[in-house]
């Protein structure tokens, strides 16, 4: 029973008491039936963002640096995530890569490269520092995916993410990757849709 309906009970049960009357608490009881405060909360899902990948890559001075981040969407709510039938291509899930090396290759399970159009977040400080610095080094991609099929409640959406770099020395890649980019569904919860993960690439002098 949601919080709202046990107030109501607790208030009407009270003006019972103070008027003796079992008919009034039955009137009040009829009337938190009908309301809509009363009536069953409305069921929502969640999505949540799980990246997981190392935090450190070492590579020898002639090694090229494989970096793999396993991303998975997880609907933890009590209602299938469904986007509106309106929207012809919807994202489930959006990844952007910042990397201070030049991307070599690599590829995502089912993801495809973001339009142009695609709105970029903010790039993370510690790689906007090292890209001011060492501009030509710098390089920046966007994978999504999209789909029409729902996310049931505890259901989850797997996605390997791998990459190729070549570093000039020491360097990092970052990305992070959101569920429901474009905020087409309604959730329970909304903050809890990103996660972001850096793995620093380490290069020995030989």
């Amino acid at each position: 029973m949601g919080m709202r309906r046990i107030v109501l009970l607790l208030a009407s049960m009270a003006l019972a008491v103070v008027f003796g009357s079992g008919v009034v608490l039955a009137a009040l009881l009829a009337i938190m039936v009908a309301s809509p405060a009363f009536a069953q909360e409305e069921s929502l899902p969640d999505l949540v963002v799980d990246k997981t990948g190392p935090e450190v890559v070492s590579i020898a001075k002639s090694e090229t640096a494989n970096v793999q981040h396993d991303i998975t969407v997880t609907n933890i709510g009590d209602a299938p995530a469904i986007f509106p039938a309106t929207v012809p291509a919807p994202v489930l899930l959006r990844d952007v890569i910042y990397a201070h090396g030049q991307r070599q290759g690599g590829g995502a399970a089912n993801m495809n490269n973001c339009p142009t159009s695609r709105p970029r977040p903010q790039v993370p400080e510690e790689v906007k520092e090292r890209i001011d610095v060492h501009p030509a080094a710098a390089s920046e991609e966007c994978l999504e995916y999209t789909t029409r099929v729902p996310l049931m409640p505890d259901q989850s959406q797997p996605h390997v993410l791998y990459s190729y770099y070549t570093f000039d020395g020491g360097g990092l890649v970052t990305d992070c990757a959101t569920a429901d980019p474009d905020n087409l569904i309604v959730e329970s919860d909304e903050t809890n849709n990103t996660d972001c993960l850096t793995t620093h690439v380490t290069r020995s002098p030989r």
